[in-house]
């Protein structure tokens, strides 16, 4: 499906990932991956070079957004987001945050346009937001996988803690006592594509922990903004 795409990444880090899927898959494309942090994109631009897969995948030293202001028609964005919400940068690790809940940086890729995008999303990010952002964009949710992780030292830090606490009141992030939930969301812009964003919406709010919050699981994306303002409001 990719293979002849424009493919793009938000956010290289070290770039050890897509590293090594391109070291055992006949992957024919290219990759451009767009890292701000210098030191992040020399590490990442040695660890290509000393693959050998500087032909498909190059690290670019740029601000993603400026670099692509006006997106490829039939591209493809790849990405983990920033996803800890707070209110401030969250001291431990700032390059992580996403905005007062979360979802800041996930919704300005969606806004973006390109035809396909393959993005984490996490359940603490206020979630049902993302989604219904992107039907509202004009995508459909193609395919997902989802899996539980436990909080983790960045997910824990008192700031983010507690506005993820202030969230899950509001029926804004969908966690358990030590674990939330992320997936791999592969959105498509295509008018005859299949639309699992019902799915996704129940997938990501399954670990919901009050019974007001998990009614949110059974309703489609646009009409789960005003269940999530109902149960807020409870």
């Amino acid at each position: 499906m990719l293979e002849n795409k424009e493919i793009v990444e938000l956010g290289v880090g070290t770039g050890e990932t897509i590293v090594e899927l391109l070291k055992y898959h006949d992957f024919a494309g290219k990759i451009n991956g767009y890292e701000i942090d210098r030191a992040s994109y020399e590490y990442a631009r040695k660890v290509i070079v000393d693959n050998s897969v500087a032909d498909r995948y190059m690290v670019i030293n740029e601000n993603f957004f400026a670099a692509v202001r006006n997106a490829v028609v039939g591209g493809c964005v790849i990405s983990n987001p920033p996803y800890l919400p707070a209110y401030e940068r969250p001291a431990q690790m700032p390059e992580l945050w996403g905005g007062a809940d979360g979802s800041q940086v996930t919704k300005k890729i969606v806004e973006c346009g390109f035809e396909h995008l393959i993005l984490l999303v996490s359940s603490l990010s206020n979630p049902l937001s993302i989604i219904e952002h992107a039907v509202s964009h004009g995508y459909k949710v193609l395919d997902f996988t989802v899996r539980t992780m436990r909080f983790g030292i960045y997910s824990s830090e008192p700031r983010v803690c507690e506005r993820i606490a202030q969230l899950s009141s509001q029926c804004e992030a969908f966690v358990s006592a030590d674990r939330y939930c992320v997936a791999g969301v592969a959105w498509v812009k295509h008018p005859d594509a299949i639309d699992l964003s019902s799915s996704l919406a129940r997938a990501l709010t399954s670990l919901a922990s009050c019974p007001e919050a998990a009614q949110a699981q059974t309703v489609m994306p646009r009409e789960a903004a005003g269940e999530r303002d109902r149960c807020a409001n409870a």
